[in-house]
């Protein structure tokens, strides 16, 4: 995990972005701060080939001109950061124009600094629970307002649903061979995937959705596309969620036969107050944006399963190949980016300007479509072993995403890939990504 490969291809859609000034990536606990450089850029933005770095103990500092008055300096202070100049390790410059090395820094007082407290496992859940008790005439389209659930309506029983393999691990709970025959006549209200289904009035709460009955919700307020299975909001045509078949002959003008599978990052609600009236918005997922849903989700998963990798599959529907993404989750870094430096033709020489961190989850990930033709290459043939090597690791913990979700996901990480240095893009045979979290 140590060695980094150069990269010189960026991944494919996002060729000709452009990394920042300065990116730098800091290790808090392990005290290493690691500073990349974009020399080709500073050079060509400043009109000048020779450039000046020196680091002291609270900031770093970029100089560039031709001397005897005519330099021009930009001193960047790092905030609650120490450095130790003495300790530069790794000094090079590349041949893609980045110049990178690492510093070590005065470690944090971890007897001093504040003790966290464990998470509760599903604490979303039990947060997205209450509030659609309390809220349940509130929840709406996220995009465009829109009411999805009657106002004259109540929820009887609003309940969290187990993990999505509660059927597969539910063996683990019988000393002796269970009586099918008589589980099967308790199964009226469980699909032929193992998918609990809501009686009317009942709300089925999980993490990345709930599920209602049809009767439930304001059909006048949405769309429903049998063919595709999608629910639609019909104001901005936006995916809401789709439709679980109760029946296999499910017919448009047959509403009680189908369920309705709501996102929860697709819709908003109340948010919840804590006890001095001001919202819990660290833990309202439906204030979140989609990446900071998506980091929060994953590292939830991760807490509640005991496991760093995830096999990520869009779920399956008609006329749509299925994409399928490898996500490894790696430590929670602070980040540091200068995108743009003062221009050299102010008459100021030294420009003091303060870089504040960025907290980013560090991901490596590999990504496929499934089903689309693909050239025959050593490069794919490495890619497809990966993937098998992951798929028969009973470390790897498979999660399911709707089409959209699995794409969005796909794209932020491909679309943070192409904002890190290049030799910073790849680890062996992974890209390296990040989300930032909520």
């Amino acid at each position: 995990m140590s060695s980094i490969c150069c990269d010189k291809q960026a991944v494919p859609g996002y060729r000709n972005k452009t990394w920042s000034m300065l990116y730098a990536e800091r290790l808090k606990n392990l005290g290493r701060f690691s500073i990349y450089l974009n020399v080709d850029r500073i050079q060509n933005e400043t009109g000048y080939s020779n450039i000046r770095v020196q680091v002291d103990t609270s900031s770093v500092s970029i100089t560039t001109g031709r001397g005897r008055g005519r330099e021009w300096t930009w001193k960047l202070g790092i905030p609650d950061v120490t450095f130790h100049p003495a300790s530069c390790r790794g000094l090079k410059c590349s041949q893609n124009g980045e110049l990178h090395c690492t510093f070590q820094t005065t470690l944090p007082n971890l007897l001093l600094s504040p003790t966290r407290t464990p998470s509760v496992s599903n604490t979303l859940q039990s947060h997205m629970v209450d509030s659609l008790l309390l809220h349940q005439d509130r929840c709406s389209c996220r995009f465009c307002g829109k009411k999805i659930l009657p106002t004259n309506k109540k929820f009887q029983r609003v309940l969290p649903l187990p993990s999505e393999a509660w059927m597969e691990m539910s063996g683990n709970h019988f000393c002796h061979k269970p009586d099918m025959s008589r589980m099967n006549t308790r199964r009226q209200h469980i699909n032929s995937k193992g998918l609990l289904l809501p009686k009317i009035g009942d709300c089925l709460v999980g993490d990345l959705y709930f599920l209602v009955n049809s009767l439930d919700v304001d059909l006048g307020a949405l769309t429903v596309e049998h063919k595709t299975a999608q629910i639609l909001c019909k104001r901005c045509r936006t995916e809401l969620g789709a439709i679980i078949k109760q029946t296999e002959d499910v017919s448009e003008s047959d509403a009680e036969k189908f369920v309705c599978k709501i996102y929860s990052y697709s819709i908003n609600l109340q948010p919840l107050m804590d006890e001095t009236g001001e919202p819990l918005s660290c833990i309202n997922r439906w204030t979140f944006t989609e990446e900071s849903y998506l980091a929060n989700y994953l590292t939830e998963q991760s807490r509640t399963f005991t496991s760093f990798k995830f096999i990520i599959e869009s779920s399956k529907t008609e006329n749509q190949p299925t994409m399928t993404c490898l996500v490894w989750l790696l430590d929670m870094i602070q980040v540091y980016e200068l995108s743009d430096i003062p221009t050299a033709a102010e008459h100021k020489h030294v420009h003091e300007l303060s870089l504040e961190p960025e907290v980013r989850q560090k991901i490596l990930y590999r990504a496929k479509i499934n089903g689309l033709p693909r050239a025959s290459s050593k490069q794919n043939n490495v890619g497809d072993e990966v993937f098998n090597l992951w798929l028969n690791d009973s470390s790897v913990m498979p999660l399911t995403l709707s089409s959209r979700l699995t794409a969005s996901l796909i794209q932020l990480l491909a679309y943070s890939t192409n904002s890190l240095p290049l030799s910073c893009r790849r680890i062996n045979e992974f890209h390296v990504g990040f989300l930032r979290p909520p």
